[in-house]
């Protein structure tokens, strides 16, 4: 597998075990488990430019789903 191919397959596990993460969030017995310890990102509701309107939000959130999915990932490359 090539270097970038690794890359994108890393961030993927990350992504997918953020977003289990989120879904275990939801059932009372894991909630507590899968709390987000890192919370970062910024937001612009409202940007008027000349010819439109727009808005921008970008967060980072990491739960132990994302821990998880990055060792995951980690372990299936090498």
């Amino acid at each position: 597998m090539s270097g970038s191919r690794k890359w994108l397959f890393l961030i993927l596990c990350l992504v997918i075990g953020t977003l289990s993460g989120y879904y275990l969030q939801q059932f009372e017995p894991l909630s507590r488990f899968f709390e987000d310890f890192l919370s970062l990102g910024f937001d612009l509701k409202r940007v008027d430019l000349a010819f439109m309107d727009m808005g921008l939000s970008f967060h980072l959130h990491c739960n132990l789903g994302t821990v998880i999915g990055g060792l995951l990932g980690l372990w299936v490359l090498r």
